[in-house]
Parts: structure tokens; sequence; C-alpha cells
């Protein structure tokens, strides 16, 4: 399990324990956490569940193929630790993952 700590452009703090192999978006959506669309289901296909990762995050790994081209057309400006989070995923190894949530998504 890891602890999902979302920092909200509210300035509002939500954490969500996921289950290993959860992904980011998916833990959010289904806790009702705001600002996190995710209208593709987790497809890679729509940036609106574009997050922020801390550096502490654990081994993420860098975006890469289509994930790193969607980022592109994310609303929110790219900087360094935007992620899709339909890609960022719970495991074994990683305890906890911060992200903060863009003011905006579409």
């Amino acid at each position: 399990m890891t602890v999902i700590t979302y920092h909200l452009a509210s300035g509002e703090t939500r954490e969500v324990v996921a289950e290993d192999g959860c992904s980011v978006m998916t833990a959010a959506i289904q806790s009702g956490v705001p600002g996190i669309i995710g209208e593709c289901g987790g497809s890679a296909s729509c940036a609106t569940c574009h997050v922020y990762v801390d550096e502490g995050a654990g081994d993420l790994g860098p975006p890469e193929g289509i994930e790193a081209d969607m980022l592109e057309f994310a609303a929110a400006p790219v900087e360094p630790g935007s992620r899709l989070g339909c890609q960022c995923f719970a495991r074994a190894g990683i305890a906890r993952i911060t992200v903060r949530v863009p003011d905006r998504q579409v």
C-alpha cells in the first residue's frame, strides 16, 4: 500500500491510501479528490490527470512515450515532475507519493 498525498490548488491537502497497482488518478477519482478529471479513464490520451510529482516519490521513473507526448497537451504548464496521474502507480517499495494538482486541467 502507498499513501498518496494530494496538494490541491485551494491549499487543501488530501491523503489517500492506495493498493498496489492503483494509479494516482484512480485513487483520486475513487476518493473524490477534486482537480483530477481523468476524462479518458486512464488510457493516457487526454492529459486531464496531470499532476506535479514531488522528487521524493520513489522510483516512478520519467514520463516516456505517449505520456511524454500527452503532457504537451496539458492545460497546466509542464514543469519538472509533470506526470499523468494515470501512469503513476502505487506499488511495493513506494511508501508515499506526493503530488501537487494544477489549478486547472481543461
